[in-house]
């Protein structure tokens, strides 16, 4: 100080000069003093921050390893050792349950006092030591816990960022930069004027052309210089003609520009600040010369001589002058990268955040006490049908009438409680088109800086009522399915679920059944075929799987059934469900069916079609093992005349009586059935020479010889038989149809000689004698 004194015996300091030192201080000083507000504002929002990071990271990764009990010591754990500060700290599941809780007033025991008083003490205490906050655990986008903490106020406040240290030592800096400055002003005021020499001096300076000293050759000075430096601030001084007459260090860094270079140049050829949209922008300096004021702080992007960008924050203080002119101006500007950044960080939290609350599934409101509302997300506003500025500033009640407007002893501050809830009336929402639907509600205190509001949580429960409504119908239907339904886990294979149909056809009970798997009640498909079935569906194979089988009850006996087994791994863990439907009267059906076509109705012999295929395989079987193969095709004489005196039932009594005393020699390796009418085939696949044939063949007419008695009447009945022989040594080939055929024309000739007879073709002789009837 005392050695500028010194330099200022050598010339004289202007006004203009003076008020710029005083306007250059008051700047910095107030400069740093806004610079240590900033810091303040930064370092409570990192100390939250750095509070939540911490409680975050140690109790994310435990909730879904730990137990409840492990969790509530780890809680407590916490707390006990004042973790960033811990005073509460109180863990709940998404329904408000607290799954885990601790203070740090816990132990707190004080004689003579309840235990009421004591433990309102302890709340108390809990809220002197700092506001409460909250955040939630997320996890494949669902909130899975709600943390809520409070923490000592001094220790959120420990938490320190390189950031804000930076901008504490600027404000600081800056403070004791603008008071040394305006230290000289002051002093440069009070000091005597020079003397008569000097100013002779001058004039005889100014009289030989010497430029004379004043703002446009005036200097920094040197610890003026170093401490700008420090503060990281650049400082251009420009002349009433804004042409640069000083620079410090840090200008020449942001601007690219070498002192000697910029001196004498105009303000805008070295300093270049360009908007966001990159339009050059007029400098802070000429505008103060021109109007004559100091220009506000306001950022801007510089481009550097090398063409490099900075984010700098400018402004400008006018070096007042003789009159209504301005000598000059001070251009002070600095790098606000790094802040740039910091507060692009947090815009993009910001961001982010709202994104995160924006995409909820739930609808998050904030509101005053009086219940008006001061945020909503947009999945409340898509649930209420208004834009969300619609929603800001109107009341709860508007949304959700009931039951706040009908009961008014109900708050919605009451719903914070979860037990509570479940005692409450049902919320009721009304959308914009007058629809409602049925919320849940969850409120919950919010403090902000003193200001105490509620966050209310909606969920829209229509979907959730029609799933429980659709699950009891669901539940009754595989109650009451005629279909047997099995449910069993795909791991154990244990049934975990059997209907009634299942329980009530294998004649067990739901707890006996606990303990069996399909492998134990089923019969026709063994273990390692069923297994086949699991890895199929588990593989993605294929969707389901058709298999049939026999079901087995504890007393031994089984019944048919038909599974339709399928896998599902939505289940958690996932399942394998079985749809068996009972075959017992299907299979009978199918079995009566199977009859009805092989067998005739009236009679119960087998019918034409039976007997072509017993035909056709006998005859495969005669050639495989060359043995002769005789049929006998038997016709009942006058058999109309039976139906034209008695009757159709008399007839068809009489049809069954031939049918059974044919049927008698079945037993003896003979085949016979009902063709049509009263026509009968018996075949023999163990016929011999032609002589075993005759005999076979009277034995068949013999057996229709005797009158058949029927009720009142005896109805004297005869036959007709024609008897074809196949050779089994016979190279000639012969189907059932013409074998058949040959028999018929037999028994033809039967009854042209007279009826009552039999016929036979042995061999070859059936087909001579077909080729005599065509000629």
């Amino acid at each position: 100080m005392r050695a500028l004194l010194d330099k200022g015996r050598s010339f004289t300091l202007g006004r203009g000069a003076m008020i710029a030192w005083l306007a250059v201080g008051s700047v910095l000083s107030l400069w740093g003093l806004a610079v240590l507000l900033q810091a303040a504002r930064l370092q409570a929002t990192i100390g939250s921050e750095e509070a939540e990071r911490q409680l975050r990271s140690a109790i994310e990764t435990r909730l879904a390893a730990e137990g409840s009990n492990a969790l509530q010591t780890y809680v407590g754990t916490l707390v006990r050792r004042g973790t960033v500060g811990l005073r509460s700290l109180e863990i709940a599941v998404p329904g408000g349950t607290t799954v885990a809780q601790a203070n740090a007033y816990e132990g707190l025991s004080i004689p003579m006092l309840s235990p009421e008083y004591l433990e309102r003490l302890r709340q108390q205490m809990v809220a002197q030591a700092g506001a409460e906050r909250s955040f939630d655990i997320v996890r494949d986008g669902r909130t899975v816990a709600t943390v809520r903490y409070v923490t000592a106020g001094g220790a959120v406040a420990a938490a320190r960022a390189e950031a804000v240290a930076q901008l504490r030592r600027d404000g600081w800096l800056l403070i004791l930069g603008g008071l040394v400055l305006l230290a000289l002003g002051v002093l440069a005021v009070l000091r005597p004027q020079p003397a008569a020499a000097t100013r002779n001096l001058e004039s005889r300076a100014r009289v030989q052309g010497m430029p004379e000293p004043g703002p446009s050759q005036s200097s920094l000075d040197g610890r003026a210089a170093q401490a700008l430096d420090r503060l990281q601030r650049g400082v251009i001084i420009v002349d009433a003609d804004i042409r640069i007459r000083e620079m410090n260090r840090i200008a020449e860094q942001l601007t690219g520009w070498s002192r000697s270079d910029a001196i004498g140049r105009l303000v805008y050829s070295v300093f270049h600040p360009l908007a966001e949209d990159d339009q050059p922008m007029t400098t802070p300096a000429e505008t103060a010369v021109r109007e004559r004021c100091e220009t506000p702080m306001e950022e801007c992007r510089l481009r550097a001589r090398d063409g490099t960008m900075h984010h700098v924050e400018m402004a400008s203080a006018v070096l007042e002058g003789h009159g209504d002119t301005a000598d000059g101006a001070v251009l002070f500007f600095h790098d606000i990268g790094e802040r740039r950044e910091n507060v692009d960080r947090l815009r993009a939290d910001a961001r982010r955040t709202q994104d995160i609350v924006d995409h909820l599934d739930e609808g998050v409101l904030t509101t005053d006490t009086a219940g008006v509302i001061t945020f909503a997300n947009a999945r409340v506003a898509r649930m209420f049908g208004y834009r969300r500025e619609e929603l800001v500033g109107a009341t709860v009640t508007k949304l959700m009438p009931v039951p706040f407007l009908n009961m008014p002893d109900v708050h919605i501050s009451d719903y914070g409680d979860s037990q509570a809830r479940a005692r409450l009336p049902r919320v009721v929402g009304w959308r914009r088109d007058a629809t409602t639907f049925p919320v849940d509600l969850l409120a919950q205190p919010l403090e902000d800086e003193g200001d105490r509001q509620l966050v209310l949580v909606l969920r829209d429960l229509t979907m959730e009522q029609r799933k429980d409504n659709l699950s009891l119908r669901m539940g009754r239907l595989f109650d009451y399915a005629a279909e047997e339904i099995y449910v069993f886990d795909a791991q154990s294979l244990y049934f975990t679920e059997v209907n009634r149909a299942g329980q009530r056809n294998l004649g067990l009970e739901d707890g006996q059944l606990a303990r069996m798997t399909p492998a134990m009640i089923t019969e026709g498909v063994d273990s390692e075929t069923l297994h086949d079935y699991y890895l199929r569906l588990r593989s993605g194979q294929t969707e389901h799987v058709h298999y049939r089988a026999r079901h087995r009850r504890p007393d031994g006996s089984s019944y048919p059934v038909e599974v339709r087994l399928s896998y599902s791994r939505a289940e958690e863990p996932p399942v394998f469900m079985a749809m068996a439907t009972d075959c017992s009267e299907r299979e009978a059906a199918e079995a009566r069916l199977a009859r009805q076509a092989q067998q005739d109705d009236l009679t119960g012999l087998p019918n034409r079609t039976a007997a072509i295929n017993t035909l056709r395989d006998a005859l495969r079987v005669a050639v495989q093992r060359g043995k002769n193969l005789a049929v006998a095709f038997v016709d009942l004489d006058r058999f109309k005349r039976v139906n034209d005196r008695y009757g159709h039932d008399t007839g068809d009594a009489v049809l069954r009586e031939a049918a059974r005393r044919l049927e008698s020699i079945a037993a003896e390796g003979y085949f016979v059935a009902r063709l049509s009418g009263d026509e009968f085939v018996v075949v023999d696949t163990g016929a011999g020479e032609r002589g075993r044939v005759e005999v076979f063949a009277e034995r068949v007419r013999g057996l229709l010889a005797e009158p058949i008695a029927i009720g009142e009447h005896r109805v004297a009945l005869t036959a007709s038989v024609g008897v074809a022989v196949f050779r089994g040594d016979s190279e000639d080939p012969v189907d059932a149809g013409e074998l058949l055929s040959q028999a018929d024309r037999a028994m033809y000739l039967a009854k042209k000689a007279g009826r009552d007879r039999a016929h036979v073709y042995f061999g070859s002789e059936a087909a001579a004698a077909g080729d005599q009837r065509k000629a």
